[in-house]
């Protein structure tokens, strides 16, 4: 079966894809990922060197994935597995090794269009990105690394948490740091929400507590489902189809434009990505030239004055 990125296919496939994973993630398992890459227009049976992989094993699940450079590229640089250049789908199962197994070659050795098994520790880091549907979904469609700030942020809210005396899993990243992350749009805060209450404060720093109710959940359904969270690292976010459905109950301006940007993206329509995002970046234009009208008017005319601008200004926005 060949899956279009990013989209389910029916009969239950994401149940059996976690499944799968808590076989991998299981205390001293046994169960292996194995992978090979080629061709969109090769057959899904078709390559070289081992491919009955029942005689290899007991076979858990398989699939063959349409898997764009997009994708590619964010598997290398979030595993650090390298998929050969040119193939467009990526073919991976989770299976309980025979004796044939020994004869397979590992997958930094295999060939193009050859099966190549990986050691358990690795098994499990890439076969959480194969299987998780939110963190497939990241893989299939982010375009990681497009802001170069991002990683100087997370490393602050690293030590944020760190001062809060937080665990990891008790905390989750909301909002705006998720389109960040995706390529989307520059954050302008860093929003979380947590078990625990807050310590200490930091600038730019926001605990969103007051818009959870957007969610439809509380902050430990969201960290106990994993089609509500994906994890990147130590940290964990808000997944692309709970902020989605966070966005469309507040439904600000800005959750219009991010909407559309989020639409545009697993549509892969450039022309509409680019549209959206013009229009958020001309409504936050928008918003910073009123605040600097603001300060201008309390240094040059005082507070009063500036104060009754804000009332006018709140009344013809109302």
């Amino acid at each position: 079966m060949v899956e279009d990125a990013g989209l389910a296919p029916p009969g239950g496939l994401p149940a059996a894809r976690r499944a799968a994973l808590e076989r991998l993630e299981a205390n001293n398992s046994a169960w292996r990922l194995v992978l090979r890459g080629g061709s969109p227009n090769a057959a899904p049976e078709a390559s070289t060197g081992p491919d009955n992989l029942s005689s290899m094993g007991d076979v858990l699940y398989r699939e063959c994935l349409r898997f764009p450079a997009r994708a590619r590229k964010n598997l290398a640089e979030l595993t650090e597995l390298t998929l050969p250049k040119g193939g467009g789908v990526l073919e991976f199962a989770v299976l309980l090794p025979g004796d044939s197994l020994k004869i397979l070659p590992t997958w930094a050795s295999a060939k193009t269009g050859q099966w190549g098994g990986l050691a358990l520790a690795d098994s499990i880091r890439v076969g959480r990105w194969l299987l998780d549907q939110s963190s497939r979904h990241f893989l299939l469609h982010a375009r990681y690394g497009r802001f170069n700030v991002t990683r100087a942020r997370l490393s602050y809210f690293s030590c944020f948490v760190a001062s809060n005396g937080y665990r990891h899993d008790q905390v989750l990243l909301d909002a705006s740091i998720v389109l960040e992350l995706y390529g989307l749009r520059r954050a302008q805060r860093l929003d979380y929400l947590a078990l625990e209450p807050e310590r200490v404060s930091r600038p730019c720093i926001h605990r969103n507590d007051g818009e959870l109710i957007h969610h439809g959940a509380s902050c430990q359904a969201l960290l106990e489902d994993p089609d509500r969270h994906f994890q990147l690292g130590e940290l964990r976010y808000v997944s692309f189809s709970q902020l989605e459905r966070f966005k469309r109950s507040r439904r600000h301006d800005v959750d219009d434009y991010d909407l559309g940007m989020m639409r545009a993206l697993e549509t892969n329509n450039r022309a509409a990505l680019l549209w959206h995002r013009g229009r958020y970046e001309l409504s936050l234009a928008v918003r910073r030239a009123r605040r600097g009208i603001r300060r201008l008017a309390r240094r040059l005319f005082g507070k009063q004055l500036a104060e009754l601008y804000h009332r006018r200004h709140n009344r013809r926005s109302h």
